[in-house]
């Protein structure tokens, strides 16, 4: 069972006639365990940034942003106020915000303040037209109010002219391909000032710069193959340029952004480029970036749920939106996407692909209080103040509900009454450990710990065992253990021949297949029982004189082990089992 907690980061500033110098603290405090959401609060000091560390390791830098976003578009009841997986968004200078709504293959345009969208380009079904969209990806509008729009199975850019019932390609067109005029997968676009289109290439591995009117593009970035050199890209989603003309890629499988100075033949990291994780100078799969005017990058780092903004040179990012992994609220999450916008404001909007809207973020006056703590470790917060001052908290301890043990060590075949056997899983400090045994069975010592002794009785069944700790329980691992029973050989068989029982097919889908030896004719009993030693089945028969066959159905059975046993005068109890898939 998760449970929530409250971080509470309080900073006091001690200020007395006497000094002028300000002291600050700060502290942790709440549950030990993981929760969806941890809050920090501060009083008498207004903080700039808190610097969360986990293990040591800084995990996010949280700057001034208010955490909650709120719905931009979509969310509504009507066709014209609703989204089938936003993919992209654009705002022009006059606050309208462009949105491609990919599932139902058209652009809606959303005036400041307005509760339905208006289509502006599209929504004449999906299909290759020049009126129509296949599968639209990224937008961009120019200072004119034209819209270009991506169109990855399609391979090609369309300009739409404000008004216009129909694109014109202005990139691509020509079927997928690695040409000069030819695109394939283009993914995110950027308009500059003068015009130029930079499409990133997916599958080409490459950026994209098309000028106004031109039938060919040029690459500016990548196009080398698909690699983690300086000179390459692996599958970028998205590009953007700044007023000098660098351009900024999103490398998606390096989990880097890429600049790429123009003419230049190789990019260089400006954020990322440490493998794949989640600290403040990694990534977890980028998909999205936005620049504003003062260079500073915004990318959506997927995987880690958050959007990360990284002022010019910067070695770490600052988390401005979500980093609240799966938990938390639709208000205060970045979901899985592939589009981001950041306006002069600085105000984030981000499409979601699954809540079918658009949310914006905005900015506030002091740093955001909230974080997740996604992982087991040990936690600790550096609020850094508007007034100098800095306080390193203590080291706070989060652990979460106990994973399920790998695996069962013990004896899988055992004789009816046999004792002292011992089963152990490996054990983990401060977890403690919940054992069953089939109904006959007992366990005579260690229930509660990492091992424990087990008397069997005479039924088949399974050993279980269950993690818990102060976080709650973990999943069921178990065993399967056979018991069986010692036969005095007659007419002539070995103990072996009359023990032999055996089932087809093992997993079962749908009919199980039972095949036993018997060295006479005799009646016998059959029995299905699941893990617990409860009864399934349980027939009677008349076994002949060498190999007999018994059909059960297990269409009802749910998945799971279970133990079939025969039980006859002549032969005695045997016992095998099968998996119901």
């Amino acid at each position: 069972m998760k449970k929530y907690f409250t971080i509470i980061i309080v900073s006091i500033l001690l200020a007395t006639h006497f000094s002028s110098f300000a002291q600050c603290s700060t502290t942790i405090s709440g549950d030990s365990c993981i929760s969806a959401l941890l809050m920090a609060n501060t009083v008498g000091n207004i903080p700039n940034t808190l610097e969360w560390y986990r293990d040591g390791i800084l995990e996010q830098v949280r700057g001034k942003r208010n955490p909650n976003s709120t719905i931009a578009a979509g969310g509504g009841f009507t066709d014209a106020s609703q989204f089938s997986g936003p993919r992209d968004v654009a705002v022009d200078k006059g606050g309208n915000l462009y949105v491609v709504d990919d599932g139902r293959q058209r652009v809606q345009k959303w005036a400041p303040g307005a509760s339905e969208g208006i289509t502006v380009a599209g929504g004449n079904g999906k299909g290759t037209a020049l009126n129509q969209f296949f599968t639209p990806q990224g937008i961009a509008v120019d200072k004119a109010g034209n819209i270009y729009v991506s169109d990855d199975l399609m391979a090609r850019v369309t300009k739409w002219i404000p008004g216009a019932t129909a694109g014109i390609v202005v990139a691509g067109g020509n079927g997928e391909g690695s040409a000069a005029n030819q695109l394939n997968g283009p993914q995110n676009i950027f308009v500059d000032t003068a015009g130029n289109i930079y499409i990133a290439d997916r599958w080409n591995n490459r950026v994209q710069k098309w000028m106004p009117g031109a039938t060919v593009g040029v690459t500016v970035a990548g196009g080398n193959g698909n690699g983690s050199l300086a000179n390459q890209l692996s599958e970028p989603l998205d590009a953007a340029v700044d007023k000098y003309g660098n351009v900024y890629v999103v490398d998606y499988y390096n989990n880097r952004v890429q600049k790429w100075a123009p003419a230049a033949i190789t990019g260089i990291t400006v954020a990322g480029g440490h493998g794949q994780g989640t600290a403040a100078n990694q990534f977890n799969f980028t998909t999205a970036l936005s620049i504003t005017a003062d260079g500073s990058l915004y990318v959506r780092d997927q995987n880690n749920y958050r959007i990360q903004k990284w002022t010019p040179g910067a070695a770490t990012g600052i988390t401005v939106a979500g980093g609240n992994g799966l938990g938390g609220t639709p208000e205060n999450n970045v979901g899985p996407g592939f589009g981001l916008f950041a306006d002069t404001l600085e105000n984030i909007y981000v499409p979601e692909l699954f809540q079918n809207t658009v949310n914006r973020f905005v900015p506030a006056a002091t740093a955001e209080m909230q974080y997740t703590a996604a992982l087991t470790g040990s936690y600790a917060v550096l609020v850094k103040g508007e007034n100098g001052c800095n306080a390193q908290s203590s080291e706070f301890a989060v652990s979460t509900t106990p994973p399920k043990p790998t695996r069962i060590y013990g004896s899988s075949n055992v004789s009816e009454g046999q004792g002292g056997l011992v089963y152990r899983v490996e054990r983990t400090r401060g977890v403690t450990y919940h054992w069953t045994v089939p109904p006959d069975a007992r366990i005579v010592a260690g229930q509660g710990y990492w091992g424990i002794r087990v008397k069997w009785g005479s039924t088949s069944g399974a050993v279980t065992v269950m993690a818990s700790n102060v976080c709650g329980t973990s999943s069921l691992k178990q065993k399967a253990v056979y018991v069986t029973q010692t036969v005095a050989a007659t007419s002539g068989n070995t103990a072996a021949e009359n023990r032999q029982l055996s089932i087809y097919p093992n997993p079962v889908a749908s009919i199980a297949t039972v095949f036993f030896t018997s060295v006479k004719n005799t009646s016998y009993t059959l029995q299905v029982t699941d893990i617990t030693g409860k009864t399934i089945v349980k027939k009677d028969g008349i076994a002949i004189t060498g190999e007999n066959k018994i059909h059960i159905v297990a269409d009802h059975f749910e998945a799971g082990i279970y133990f079939i046993h025969i039980l006859d005068n002549e032969n005695g109890r045997r016992s095998a089992s099968f998996v119901k898939g």
